[in-house]
């Protein structure tokens, strides 16, 4: 959507499908994000900002320098500049979300409860933290 001189990019798919499995081709779903961000950054204009949502599949952080690098040189090339940030959910929202689409969407107080007390580990349960420190949204390697 664009608004006024701000232009929004996203492109993202669910990283845990409901019936518990990652998702199927997390290198095709980069490429597709990469192949729109590449497009998104072109033709820059003064005072004009393009924000760029990433989510999840869209690039893993452990592995995407050479894309952020490569984005960062296509923007600076046309005399602007490149932000990045990081925004970390809730963990309590984050693990309510996950409870919702691979459990189920109207758990009982009880079910809730016995999630909160278990242990996550790294596996299907992991935190945002785990997420972006250790790329596990899929485990793609």
């Amino acid at each position: 959507p664009i608004n006024g001189n701000i232009s929004y990019y996203q492109y993202w798919e669910l990283s845990v499908k409901k019936n518990s499995s990652f998702h199927p081709d997390p290198e095709g779903c980069e490429s597709k994000f990469a192949n729109g961000m590449t497009h998104h950054i072109q033709n820059l204009g003064p005072n004009e900002w393009r924000i760029a949502h990433s989510h999840v599949t869209s690039t893993y952080l452990n592995e995407s320098e050479p894309l952020l690098t490569k984005w960062r040189n296509d923007v600076e090339s046309q005399g602007c500049q490149l932000i990045n940030t990081i925004m970390l959910r809730d963990p309590l929202n984050h693990a309510m979300s996950l409870h919702k689409i691979i459990k189920r969407k109207n758990s009982t107080k009880n079910e809730w409860a016995d999630y909160l007390s278990s242990p996550t580990g790294t596996g299907l349960w992991g935190t945002v933290l785990d997420f972006f420190l250790y790329n596990i949204h899929g485990n793609r390697y």
